[in-house]
């Protein structure tokens, strides 16, 4: 199975190597958590060297790893499982940003352990996506329109784009 940016998941899980090839050690600040079972995984996103990952589950929680996927910690957003559809990060994996289908777009500053919606619009959102510092965001919904934010999420447009046809946008990226 595939993540966003093409990387295997199963290695993420697993532990991948730095990038000298030997194993990433434990890292002290990181919460141990429980290791994700089967779910209904529908994106994960990394930092650029690894080692900070984080997942969505469609129905369920966020998931964030701080030590290559080694082990994960489940991160409630107010309490209650959501229909998680997509998630990004910036390279420092520090600005992550995610989206829900049926619902707002959530924010996080500090690696996933805490969130904030933009209460802007609810609607079906299909994916997100970062530029590497985090500040430039934009999410694409089912109807399809595109929104943007060059604030690091706190706030959004819709861009016209065109011609799109009902279908066929759901998914974007942003270079930097």
């Amino acid at each position: 199975k595939r993540g966003k940016c093409g990387a295997c998941v199963e290695s993420l899980v697993v532990g991948a190597p730095s990038p000298t090839g030997t194993p990433l050690p434990p890292d002290p600040a990181c919460p141990r958590g429980v290791k994700p079972g089967t779910q209904d995984w529908t994106a994960i996103t990394s930092s650029s060297d690894g080692t900070k990952l984080a997942a969505v589950v469609y129905g369920g929680n966020i998931w964030t790893s701080c030590d290559s996927g080694q082990s994960w910690t489940e991160r409630s957003v107010r309490g209650t499982a959501r229909k998680w559809q997509d998630i990004t990060s910036c390279s420092e994996g520090v600005k992550l940003a995610a989206v829900v289908n049926g619902g707002g777009i959530w924010t996080s500053t500090d690696s996933g352990q805490s969130w904030t919606e933009w209460t802007g619009i609810e609607t079906s959102w299909k994916s997100i996506s970062s530029s590497s510092d985090g500040m430039k965001l934009a999410a694409v919904t089912g109807d399809p329109s595109v929104w943007t934010s060059a604030d690091s999420g706190q706030s959004w447009a819709m861009k016209t784009v065109g011609p799109v046809y009902v279908g066929q946008a759901s998914h974007l990226a942003i270079t930097s």
